[in-house]
């Protein structure tokens, strides 16, 4: 509003500096005189104009009392002071945005809240602020304001703070990709995270390092790449890659981990890149960040299964193996996790001989929720394989070919 006066203003100003200008150095000549008295009044009927524009300005803008109304579609992704504006609006109804945050992202949080606010209001609960929204929005804010002056920026989050044991070249990163820690930390917090729980992220990318591995963090999509400074759960995942017996990560070398917050999955294929190099395994795994993110053993699972057993005799799982010994191995891997041809339909309990009923659904799903539950749930997998026979044979297979003798 200021702006616009003080722009109006001095246009008045600047537009009346020629007149006195050549009114000084042409006085003496009538003809002169003549010409800048009409130069004047047509001055004088601009500034009327102008004057009457300004109340126009006046009229329009942002009344003292800082109400606003919105302009524009706002859905998730963005981030301005328009998104703040409308937090600002929807906490003043508890029912509709509990959380309360005014961040300027808008996150899942702010998502929820819409639909919350659409579906109270009879409107298509989509999430984004349309035309219809909008619209409903403006028209109460006519008998609820939204001062601009009470909009407080977020309380300081210990989130955003790198821990002091990072270097200084990883919290350089962090302050560069400071958009993608706000984006996941919205998210985080919609899911019930305190935190972003990524102090130990420096020993994973060593670990990466060492190993050859290579971490990636993902958005809603897999090509919606995120810092990887930003992603959450870094900690109960590097928890879990430790307890992975050496030989095992071994075979997983050259495995790429997608860190998600919406796709979960593993994919293995094999390529051909010359006639002297057949049979490249490349080795994917996403892993979706749950509460808390437990994916990462069940999906590398999967790659160890497609990539290093399930293959010819070049993978070193089988090196020093004969060829009858690949066979026989292969042999009792597909008795012990083969599946039932007849469908589990019993949706309150686990069939005889599987830890889960996600078990039950093929070979490769059977594999790796045991594989699963002897590294992370090993006390519960040992009582049950002592009552039911098929679980023993699962879980001597796994200690005996799989894990080399390790138990946890």
């Amino acid at each position: 509003m200021r702006k616009t006066i003080t722009f109006i203003t001095a246009i008045i100003l600047f537009s009346l500096l020629p007149v006195s200008f050549i009114f000084a150095q042409q006085s003496n000549s009538q003809l002169a005189t003549q010409n800048l008295q009409q130069q004047i009044q047509e001055l004088q009927k601009q500034i009327i104009d102008l004057q009457v524009q300004l109340e126009i300005v006046k009229k329009a803008e942002i009344p003292a009392s800082g109400n606003i109304r919105f302009t524009k579609i706002l859905q998730r992704g963005i981030k301005d002071d328009e998104v703040k504006i409308l937090q600002e609006f929807l906490k003043q109804s508890p029912d509709i945005y509990p959380e309360g945050l005014v961040t300027g992202y808008f996150g899942p949080l702010t998502e929820a809240a819409v639909k919350r606010f659409q579906k109270k209001y009879g409107i298509e609960t989509i999430g984004i602020v349309g035309p219809k929204t909008r619209a409903k929005i403006n028209e109460l804010i006519l008998t609820k304001p939204i001062s601009t002056e009470k909009i407080e920026k977020p309380a300081p989050s210990q989130t955003l703070t790198p821990p002091a044991s990072w270097p200084d070249w990883l919290k350089k990163e962090r302050e560069q990709n400071i958009k993608d820690v706000h984006q996941m930390e919205d998210w985080a917090l919609s899911v019930g995270w305190k935190s972003l729980q990524n102090d130990n992220l420096l020993q994973l990318l060593e670990w990466a390092k060492e190993h050859e591995f290579k971490f990636i963090g993902t958005g809603e999509t897999i090509k919606d790449e995120v810092s990887i400074t930003a992603m959450p759960g870094v900690d109960i995942i590097f928890k879990e890659l430790n307890n992975f017996p050496p030989h095992l990560i071994k075979l997983l070398k050259g495995t790429t981990v997608y860190l998600s917050t919406e796709y979960g999955g593993s994919t293995t294929w094999t390529s051909t890149e010359s006639e002297s190099k057949i049979g490249i395994s490349i080795k994917k795994a996403f892993i979706r960040q749950t509460k808390p993110p437990d994916e990462m053993t069940h999906e590398l699972a999967h790659a160890l299964d497609m990539v290093s057993i399930r293959v010819d005799k070049s993978s070193e799982f089988t090196i020093g193996k004969t060829d009858e010994e690949v066979r026989l191995l292969r042999e009792e891997f597909e008795r012990v996790f083969q599946i039932s041809k007849e469908p589990w339909t019993d949706s309150t309990k686990a069939p005889p001989g599987f830890v889960n009923i996600y078990a039950s659904t093929n070979s490769s799903e059977n594999f790796a929720s045991h594989f699963d539950y002897y590294i992370n749930q090993p006390e519960y997998f040992r009582e049950r394989a002592a009552k039911e026979s098929g679980l023993a044979q699962k879980y001597n297979f796994l200690k005996t070919k799989i894990f080399l003798g390790k138990e946890y």
